[in-house]
């Protein structure tokens, strides 16, 4: 791995074996392809916000770039790194970012902060003052096109009272669509099943601050990194 990408943060991978990496620092992307057993570099994309958790679409032909710190989010053409879409979202900490087997959606994790709520006991122990949620982007909407148009979201909240979702972080997804997701802030992975007709939400306690998931090929096994 050359020398100058020390400074980038989780790498992106994609089916083709291109690799990303984002420079928070240069406010850039780095694209990467492997040669034998090495990384050689192949173009930079720059963009107009701190660079964050990245994704390559399931055909690698595009990758997901999401804001470190705000609600950004840009779509670069993996083969010349060519800004296709950017959006910006009212919500910020979007550390999870993963698309759906079947490559339809893209799965988000984010908190929404309430400019209505105060830093009062009760808007904290209700939950109007921040929101935990995880966000799916229809792409079969205008997402992809222009980026001038608001994409379809649907939204599914993590978290409830006496049971805090603090940190969303990292995202993982099944066959069946169930979702995983890290909270970082409570020490818990947050199951998550939308079609379920009762207790849409389990915890699995895993110890002090997880923040990366990887599913198995066969996705039968969660790895969890902290």
């Amino acid at each position: 791995i050359p020398d100058w990408v020390c400074c980038g943060s989780t790498p992106a991978h994609s089916s083709s074996g291109s690799l990303a990496v984002a420079l928070p620092v240069l406010r850039s992307v780095v694209f990467l392809k492997r040669n034998g057993d090495k990384l050689e570099g192949q173009f930079i994309s720059p963009v107009d916000f701190t660079p964050g958790r990245m994704a390559f679409s399931p055909n690698g032909r595009e990758l997901v770039v999401a804001g470190a710190f705000g609600g950004e989010l840009a779509v670069l053409g993996a083969d010349d790194g060519a800004l296709k879409t950017r959006l910006t979202l009212p919500e910020h900490n979007l550390s999870g970012l993963v698309f759906s087997p079947d490559g339809q959606r893209l799965l988000l994790s984010r908190q929404h902060l309430s400019q209505l709520a105060r830093t009062s006991f009760d808007d904290l122990h209700w939950g109007s003052l921040m929101r935990n949620e995880i966000a799916t982007i229809d792409l079969g909407d205008p997402f992809g096109a222009t980026g001038k148009a608001p994409p379809r979201f649907q939204r599914l909240a993590v978290g409830d009272v006496d049971a805090g979702a603090g940190d969303p972080a990292a995202i993982a997804v099944d066959g069946e669509f169930r979702i995983f997701v890290a909270l970082a802030g409570v020490n818990e992975i947050a199951v998550l099943d939308p079609a379920a007709a009762s207790e849409r939400e389990r915890r699995i306690a895993v110890g002090h601050r997880p923040r990366e998931l990887l599913l198995d090929e066969a996705r039968h096994r969660l790895f969890v990194a902290n």
